[in-house]
């Protein structure tokens, strides 16, 4: 009886788990980053199974993160491992069978084998190293004793490269819980360290080498959008009753104020118009040409939201643009143009692009009708494609389209529905000063060709990305050599002795 009695303490010896590994709550923090993507894994405890005649415990992986380029948090469902454990080992399904993923019965100078769970499942991917201990020890825990050991690379195949610095009994791995394959996850996500732990019978223990919320993901950096003098060029289309109205202007802050703790900018225009009648021969006497530089209003940003208060209603200050929006959130009421049609603007798609050194997020939207524009968007800090505070959806008799933006004296982003602009217009331009030339072949392979009056008298050329990237700086010339380029869509901007410029799009074959 005595002998039974040590035999039935001897199997639950063997077969219990140590430290009682993935218990009931059992939840792991893990880092993980890639090339545009960021955030962590929670590898948490879902149920006991049977697994091979033994119980298992399910750990199900989720990640979370954000796309830091579109902007976009996502989570989704990794997948589950299956792993049970004795008084020594921790044991995890692989290839249809439990194989040893930690030893703490491991001593100095053993070799321990260790293997990819191919978590890229590219095939070929899976791959088995050798690492040696190099330490061992125990460590008091949340009054629990833990033993940990270390490891050093020895060697492996298809470039295993990833291995455990240290392994604690409860708590797993501190670089990451399964071993990956780098060479697998060239341009994927990379994973480890470990954040924070805990199980409803052990509590908390977090990573001292951490510090932040265990589920953080990310906290974009939201750039000061009215710094270093930001400019909008616009041209808008009114036609009334016998006459029609062209106007290319500028929008631009003219300095700052603080009212009430906030900071406001003062929003400005300046620009030149024409009227003209709608139909030659009209018995309208509408034929006018103008300058103006109004003030508009006080624009506020207030973290990713832009506020803007009108001039003849400064009481009442109206949201602009909310930057913090997700796919299928409304675009706000504000913005519509009739509030029989509020709110119906829907974001379909977010993405971003490149400008002045930093992402910028692009937001599309679906309205519940057809409007006026190649594309509805609106880019973060810059504005919709009809303009910074034009409303959405202006009826067929009243266009307004955002033609270009720059900073200070940055080149600038293009809009789709623009063409070249000159920031430089003022209450001192007039249409007839406008110089134009023309460019081509557009497309063109290698040579780009120039027409422009001799009575024109050129400073320089410049070719820009589209993002407004410096690409050459040439001096007067009528043909250019553009073969080194690679393909794709420029900017090429002409600037005379006497002050004027004209930017033109041309594609690269």
């Amino acid at each position: 009886m005595k002998r039974l009695i040590t035999l039935i303490l001897l199997f639950f010896s063997i077969h219990s788990f140590a430290q009682n590994w993935a218990d009931t709550g059992a939840t792991w923090h893990y880092d993980f980053s890639g090339i545009i993507t960021q955030g962590h894994v929670e590898i948490a405890y879902t149920q006991d199974t049977l697994i091979l005649g033994i119980e298992a415990k399910e750990l199900q992986l989720t990640k979370s993160g954000v796309n830091l380029m579109s902007g976009q948090f996502f989570e989704e469902l990794m997948g589950y491992e299956y792993t049970y454990s004795d008084s020594d080992h921790v044991f995890v399904l692989h290839d249809g069978q439990f194989e040893v993923l930690y030893d703490f019965s491991a001593e100095v100078g053993d070799t321990l084998t260790h293997f990819s769970l191919n978590q890229f499942f590219i095939e070929d991917c899976d791959s088995i190293g050798r690492s040696k201990v190099s330490a061992v020890g125990a460590e008091i825990i949340n009054g629990e004793e833990l033993r940990w050991y270390e490891l050093e690379y020895v060697d492996g195949i298809s470039g295993f490269t990833t291995y455990y610095s240290r392994i604690y009994e409860k708590l797993g791995a501190v670089d990451y819980m399964f071993p990956t394959d780098d060479l697998c996850g060239i341009d994927e996500d990379f994973y480890g360290p470990l954040r924070c732990f805990e199980d409803d019978d052990f509590g908390s223990y977090q990573n001292p080498d951490y510090e932040g919320e265990c589920n953080f993901v990310y906290e974009f950096p939201i750039p000061n959008y009215f710094q270093n003098d930001p400019e909008w060029c616009m041209e808008s289309s009114v036609t009334e009753t016998g006459c029609h109205t062209n106007e290319d202007f500028v929008y631009y802050l003219n300095g700052s104020e603080s009212i009430n703790g906030n900071i406001y900018w003062n929003l400005h225009e300046r620009g030149v118009g024409v009227t003209l009648e709608n139909i030659p021969g009209d018995d309208y006497d509408c034929y006018n040409t103008f300058t103006f530089d109004n003030f508009l209003g006080l624009l506020r940003q207030e973290g990713e939201i832009i506020y803007f208060t009108p001039e003849d209603d400064l009481e009442n200050e109206e949201l602009l643009f909310d930057f913090s929006l997700s796919i299928g959130d409304t675009i706000p009421q504000s913005l519509s143009f009739d509030e029989d049609i509020s709110g119906y603007c829907v974001v379909s798609d977010i993405d971003s692009i490149y400008m002045y050194d930093n992402y910028y997020k692009r937001f599309y939207f679906e309205a519940q009708y057809e409007t006026m524009y190649e594309e509805d968007f609106y880019i973060e800090g810059i504005g919709h494609n009809a303009g910074l505070i034009i409303p959405y959806g202006l009826g067929f008799e009243i266009l307004y389209f955002a033609r270009a933006y720059r900073k200070g004296e940055i080149p600038y982003y293009q809009f789709p529905d623009g063409e070249g602009c000159d920031f430089s217009v003022s209450i001192n331009e007039q249409e007839g000063e406008k110089f134009g030339f023309e460019i081509y072949p557009n497309p063109v392979y290698d040579q780009l060709q120039l027409k422009i009056a001799n009575s024109i008298q050129v400073k320089n050329i410049r070719i820009y990305s589209i993002s407004g990237k410096a690409l050459m700086n040439l001096s007067p010339s009528k043909s250019i050599d553009i073969s080194g380029l690679p393909s794709g869509m420029y900017l090429l901007e002409v600037l005379t002795e006497n002050g004027f410029r004209e930017v033109k799009r041309f594609v690269k074959e």
